[in-house]
């Protein structure tokens, strides 16, 4: 049975703490946060302050990393260097930079990183996917995303790391909209090629991190998209995916995915509701952290990521590496008023890497 630890209790470590305590194949065994008064969530664990020392101490096979976003990559390296694998809530690091460092750490170290993109395992995301990878619909001429939700004053002065740039990386694109921009071109299995975004604050609050951000996006196989996001709406509401191809169209709505065509429209599959937490995180926590553990204790370090079987294949930190690519062109597209091309900017980060001064 593996041991898996959990570092940063805060409200996404809550579905993570329940999804290992269900897992017949691990057993929750140290928790970690900064603020000694979390123990009290779990008494009967051993409680950390200190993350090295958790990891020295009590030598976990899997840490789970639910910390703020600045804070990812360093729980990561200091995982994998004392040979523990990671399970990292999205996103991979503050920027491109980080991403890549932190996909690096599988080879460097022996050990498998994951980031919780754990939509595409959704039941909506798999049969839109397989629907359009059917070709029945011919091609996918645009697809539209829409992430219209609400974030209090509140949200960003209970957890002020929020709303700083150098600490959270962002605002609604990386902290929100990620796993919406994740699905784009998993959904069309094609890249996108360049973008233009534009982001800002509608909201008057004292923030340094954009609320609203909207991206026209071109794919390697000529389709187009449009991803809007928003936390300056009066509510929740469910994402949305339009997808217009050649023969019909293909919609998300509440969760659901309904085909509209010559035959009408109809519902063609349901998502999961949420067991634990919030409706936004969907049920694909458990699948994609179950995956994750029986690739660590039945697949060899040899068998990478995407060579896996079906039943052992998670995101690994290489594959969350193009959308991370995809948030740093919004960045500064939106920073320089111009179109990104995503190959330029990719193989101008390889390049700021191998500058770098190498990690122990």
């Amino acid at each position: 049975m593996l041991k898996a630890a959990v570092v940063g209790i805060g409200n996404i470590a809550q579905v993570h703490m329940a999804v290992i305590d269900a897992c017949p194949r691990a057993q929750l065994v140290a928790l970690c946060d900064t603020d000694p008064a979390k123990s009290k969530q779990r008494p009967t664990l051993p409680f950390y302050t200190d993350l090295n020392q958790l990891l020295k101490e009590v030598r976990p096979d899997v840490l789970h990393i639910c910390l703020p976003h600045y804070l990812h990559l360093w729980a990561a390296r200091q995982a994998a260097a004392a040979g523990c694998h990671v399970f990292c809530e999205k996103p991979s690091g503050l920027n491109l930079q980080e991403a890549l460092q932190m996909a690096g750490l599988e080879q460097q170290y022996g050990v498998r990183t994951a980031v919780c993109l754990q939509n595409r395992l959704n039941r909506t995301t798999e049969t839109m996917r397989d629907l359009l990878a059917s070709g029945k619909y011919g091609k996918v001429l645009n697809i539209r995303a829409n992430l219209s939700w609400h974030r209090p004053e509140a949200y960003y002065q209970d957890s002020p790391w929020r709303s700083w740039l150098a600490k959270a990386g962002g605002g609604c694109l990386i902290n929100q909209a990620l796993h919406t921009m994740d699905l784009l071109p998993y959904l069309l299995d094609s890249p996108v090629v360049s973008l233009k975004a534009v982001c800002g604050q509608t909201l008057d609050y004292a923030n340094e991190v954009e609320d609203t951000a909207t991206i026209a996006l071109r794919f390697a196989n000529g389709s187009t998209g449009l991803l809007q996001a928003s936390v300056a709406n009066g509510l929740d509401e469910a994402v949305t995916f339009d997808i217009q191809a050649e023969k019909g169209k293909i919609l998300q709505r509440q969760q659901g995915v309904y085909a509209d065509d010559q035959d009408g429209l109809r519902l063609l599959a349901a998502d999961r509701p949420a067991r634990i937490g919030k409706t936004c995180y969907g049920d694909s926590h458990a699948l994609m952290i179950e995956r994750f553990y029986k690739a660590v204790e039945t697949q060899p370090m040899t068998v990478l990521a995407g060579q896996l079987p079906d039943d052992c294949r998670y995101v690994s930190a290489a594959d969350a590496l193009e959308v991370m690519l995809m948030l740093e062109a919004s960045y500064r597209s939106a920073a320089e008023h111009r179109r990104i091309e995503l190959e330029d900017l990719y193989e101008n980060a390889l390049l700021e890497l191998s500058a770098l001064p190498a990690q122990a």
